[in-house]
């Protein structure tokens, strides 16, 4: 299973996420996760062997992505 989701954010927020969310990408865990910096945000592709490994690690990703932006703002 593969889900991509395209964030609309400021372009400062969108750098700090992809920076801080960086070292937890490369941790071993039962998804997939690319995140990305675009030209208007961010985008994250998740990929899982099952819907509720996909479903926590997106959930995961979209907290980190709002407590940045709360943070940021």
């Amino acid at each position: 299973m593969k889900l991509q989701v395209d964030l609309e954010v400021p372009d400062r927020v969108a750098k700090a996420c992809v920076e801080s969310m960086a070292p937890e990408i490369d941790e071993p865990n039962k998804s997939r996760v690319e995140l990305y910096g675009t030209d208007h945000g961010i985008r994250i592709i998740v990929s899982a062997d099952d819907f509720s490994s996909l479903r926590a690690a997106l959930n995961t990703y979209l907290r980190w992505v709002i407590t940045s932006v709360e943070v940021i703002s």
